[in-house]
């Protein structure tokens, strides 16, 4: 069927319906005329395809008891292109279902004058969809990339993926995976959003830049939070604590996401790390990246184990294997000094980039800078460290030289035990005094 025409039965008997089985329809006219009802077949394809002309389908509503209530049931591929205009009409009363694929290309505009529901793809692209009709979409996916959306009514996103960028002239109800994509200047919407309990909100991130490398939605209007925030990584970009990211900007925000509140972390989709996401106001801002493994700042640890124990040639046992950045460590204790007449109060602070000094049975705060828990772990080796339930623990014994081949660790006396019944420690002096703990090294970036 190509050409100037008008399709349809002309018959008074109501339930008609017209299939076109896997054919090319192209041109200009109507399809759907004096109670026709239209199904269009998985590889059938209706093409608008004249510059400024319109290729108008439109069914009638009696005909909407056949194939499951749709008066035009789509399960190809309508189109609108090469500046030509797909009108899907609602003068007939009919509905649209589509199960196949809506699209414009070429600079090519959909009309939705009707009452539209999609669980297929409906592709707008750099091009227009407007109308006054409305658009529900159950499943499937719906992709804006640059072009325009303008409807008189809320658009229902109930299920599927809306990944767009570009402008939706009308408000959004969204139970979807609504993810502004990258792109231009991200996705602007002028009307309400409405997120559902069953929303995802996701953003990617790509590089600095908003809109064009880190999705943004913008809403000139109010925002309702609920459902799930979700942040990814484009390959190969990695963010760092001083990135900021401005995912959302609204009039007003309300309500929260159900998996982060406001000032809670959220972990990106790779595992990577998280960010901070903070939400006032009328913005959602990710920022302070931590990546996998590291401890935020603000974190404390506990180490605990037999203080004051001394290698073969005397010195400290917790004595670290250097890392590839030779971290610190700020001792306030007593360093190799006689328990019984120096007070720990009375200690200087001792820093040395490659040992720990001993502590001599006496408890004390240890403040370490390290990259992440494995270089923690790297710094109190040879005290042969483990972490378990949030907490670094040191066994007691000599510690392990940089280079050397590993030494079977010594058992310390516990507290209260008789010395003369001690474990020998060779070429070593035995550590004195019971078990300690300390608390509270703080690590920091």
């Amino acid at each position: 069927f190509t050409g100037n025409s008008v399709a349809g039965i002309n018959s008074a008997v109501t339930g008609t319906r017209l299939t076109n089985v896997n054919n090319l329809i192209q041109g200009l006219g109507r399809l759907g005329q004096n109670n026709t009802a239209f199904t269009n077949q998985a590889a059938g394809i209706i093409d608008a395809n004249i510059s400024g002309a319109t290729l108008t389908l439109d069914p009638v509503a009696e005909a909407s008891v056949l194939d499951g209530g749709a008066s035009f049931l789509n399960n190809g591929t309508l189109q609108a292109s090469n500046g030509g205009t797909l009108a899907l009409s609602g003068n007939g009363g009919g509905n649209f279902t589509n199960a196949g694929t809506i699209k414009a290309q070429s600079g090519g505009i959909l009309m939705f004058d009707g009452t539209v529901t999609s669980s297929g793809t409906v592709d707008v692209d750099a091009n227009t969809l407007n109308g006054t009709g409305s658009y529900t979409q159950t499943g499937g996916t719906f992709r804006l990339a640059g072009g325009t959306v303008t409807l008189p009514s809320a658009i229902l996103f109930n299920a599927g993926l809306v990944d767009a960028r570009g402008t939706i002239n009308a408000a959004i109800t969204n139970g979807a995976n609504l993810q502004p994509a990258l792109g231009g200047s991200g996705l602007t919407v002028n009307g309400n959003v409405t997120l559902l309990s069953s929303s995802q909100l996701t953003f990617q991130l790509s590089g600095l830049v908003q809109g064009s490398q880190y999705g943004f939605l913008n809403v000139n209007g109010t925002v309702a939070l609920n459902g799930n925030l979700v942040v990814s990584f484009v390959d190969p970009f990695q963010a760092t604590n001083n990135n900021n990211f401005t995912v959302l900007s609204s009039t007003a925000l309300s309500g929260a996401f159900v998996n982060v509140a406001s000032g809670g972390r959220i972990t990106a989709t790779d595992n990577s790390g998280t960010f901070l996401v903070t939400y006032n106001g009328t913005t959602v801002i990710l920022s302070d990246f931590q990546p996998a493994g590291e401890v935020p700042a603000s974190s404390s640890a506990t180490v605990s184990g037999e203080a004051g124990a001394k290698d073969a040639e005397g010195d400290a046992a917790n004595k670290p294997v250097a890392g590839p950045a030779t971290p610190s460590v700020a001792v306030n204790a007593t360093p190799a000094a006689d328990p019984a007449t120096t007070p720990a109060s009375d200690a200087p602070a001792v820093t040395s980039p490659r040992k720990n000094p001993a502590l001599r049975g006496r408890s004390g705060t240890v403040a370490l800078k390290v990259r992440n828990t494995d270089q923690l772990l790297e710094l109190l080796e040879g005290s042969g460290a483990t972490t378990a339930n949030g907490k670094v623990t040191v066994k007691a014994g000599p510690a392990q030289k940089a280079g050397a081949q590993p030494r079977p660790t010594a058992n310390l006396p516990a507290a209260g035990s008789q010395r003369d019944h001690q474990p020998k420690i060779p070429n070593s002096r035995r550590a004195e005094g019971p078990g300690r703990t300390m608390t509270g090294p703080r690590i920091a970036n």
